[in-house]
């Protein structure tokens, strides 16, 4: 577990930065930020590596640190919703509704409980809503400026089109695109003109337009009279939308009841997502992941310590001058595994050793080899087992860290200065073997000339050499004038 924790830590450290760079404060001045997912992790059971990723995403959307924290909120509660399937998908549709409608970011929770309560009470989908209002929510937007801003315009919108979405069954893209045409046409001075002959006004006492919502009940009004058959009818259909968008004209004329209806649920399901979310926490998947959360905050609270991150930058750096080294000794790999893993070896059983005497209530000092006085101080440290150990710390690590540097350096110079000693001593071996080689050679040579002369056919006896019978009184070679050494032979 910590393994995997660590892991998303370092994945959510990456996401951090990212934001850092789009919003261009310091990784510290987004603490907070990061506070904010914690918490919402915790309380949500939403993954904070999924909530650090939207945090990136509204960033790069333009949303400021604060902004995104305050559109955090609503979309891990969105999460947990059940009209939400997609987590990805609700973030690009908040932007799309956000920009196009004017909403603020601390307005985001109300809106999204919009959707999220008129698809549970409708046969539409929070997806289609999501994709109606990224085709065509800004030229409904348009159209009501003036009239409805804000969140207000967005119910209007999901209720005409919940209307359409309901009635048709048609897919979501191919709604959104009927009723930005229709939106566009609504508005044209020929189509307004036929309109007045029927007695639907759709301008004010100003001249301006009503707006898409109240001309779609005006026209639900004033077109109710007219018998679907008649060529009137069928004349104002084609004005509004065209031969390929009566399928979409028809409906939301004549289904604007349950646009009114859906409007009503919209204007009081703004806090749906809290309800929703407080609902889902009896889940056990939702406990068991608010747990989870828990623990891999925790585990991102030791990582994020100053001293913690130190030690990885020393082990980073160790790391490299370790591979430097290796590139630097590729021709001595052979030696080097040798006497590495002697080394290592020794290293490791010193500084289990140290650390289990420091972790014991009763270690003592270090002593002996760097390895074990490292074990030792690091053991007693975690263990507590000095004096202070009551305020010990992740900064007493640091300090062994720091203070062991020394040993680390002497640990690899000394590893280095047997390996060249080793090496030269290995040259100078096979200068010596090539002079002994040709001493030998030439001994051979003489050995074989004292053979041939003594008259033995072989280097051995075993080859077939003569055997001479000394013992027997055989001629011993040389001059002399008489037995001048007593010996007692055998």
């Amino acid at each position: 577990a910590i393994n995997q924790a660590l892991s998303q830590y370092i994945d959510f450290d990456r996401e951090l930065v990212r934001v850092s760079q789009v919003t261009g404060k310091s990784v510290q001045e987004l603490g907070s930020l990061v506070d904010e997912i914690s918490s919402l992790a915790g309380s949500t059971g939403v993954a904070s590596k999924e909530l650090i990723q939207v945090s990136s995403t509204l960033a790069q959307a333009g949303l400021s640190a604060r902004e995104a924290e305050q559109a955090l909120k609503a979309l891990a509660l969105s999460a947990n919703a059940p009209s939400f399937d997609n987590l990805n998908d609700t973030v690009e549709g908040s932007i799309a509704l956000m920009r196009q409608f004017g909403i603020r970011a601390n307005e985001l929770e109300s809106a999204l409980g919009s959707i999220n309560a008129v698809a549970a009470a409708f046969a539409v989908e929070a997806s289609d809503l999501i994709t109606a209002i990224s085709r065509t929510g800004g030229v409904f937007a348009s159209a009501s400026r003036g009239v409805s801003e804000g969140t207000q315009a967005l119910n209007e919108f999901i209720a005409v089109f919940t209307s359409v979405r309901a009635t048709t069954r048609e897919s979501a893209e191919t709604i959104a695109t009927g009723l930005r045409t229709i939106f566009t046409r609504i508005q044209r001075e020929s189509t307004i003109t036929a309109l007045r002959e029927l007695g639907v006004e759709l301008r004010d006492v100003e001249g301006k337009f009503v707006g898409p919502y109240e001309a779609v009940r005006r026209l639900s009004e004033g077109l109710g009279q007219l018998d679907p058959r008649s060529q009137v009818f069928a004349n104002i259909i084609e004005e509004l939308g065209g031969f390929r968008q009566i399928g979409k004209v028809i409906p939301l004329i004549q289904q604007f009841a349950t646009a009114e209806a859906a409007l009503q649920v919209a204007l009081k399901g703004g806090d749906s997502l809290a309800e929703a979310n407080r609902q889902a926490q009896q889940s056990l998947a939702v406990q068991l992941a608010k747990t989870r959360e828990e623990f891999v905050a925790l585990v991102r609270d030791f990582a994020n310590n100053s001293v913690f991150r130190g030690f990885l930058t020393t082990t980073i750096s160790i790391t490299k001058s370790i591979l430097s080294l290796a590139r630097a000794g590729k021709s001595l790999f052979p030696l080097l595994t040798i006497l590495g893993g002697f080394k290592a070896f020794s290293a490791a059983t010193q500084f289990a050793g140290g650390f289990l005497k420091g972790v014991r209530p009763t270690g003592g000092r270090p002593g002996g080899s760097a390895s074990r006085g490292i074990g030792q101080n690091l053991g007693e440290v975690i263990s507590g087992s000095k004096s202070e150990r009551q305020s010990a710390s992740l900064d007493k690590i640091a300090k062994v860290l720091e203070s062991n540097a020394g040993n680390f350096n002497t640990s690899v110079s000394s590893l280095i200065q047997p390996i060249t000693q080793l090496s030269t001593a290995i040259q100078q071996n096979i200068v010596s073997l090539t002079d002994n080689t040709g001493a030998l050679t030439a001994n051979t040579a003489a050995i074989n000339n004292l053979t041939a002369a003594l008259g033995m056919k072989g280097t051995t006896l075993a080859g077939g050499g003569k055997v001479l019978g000394f013992a027997k009184g055989g001629t011993v070679p040389g001059s002399g004038k008489g037995d001048k050494v007593p010996a007692l032979l055998e």
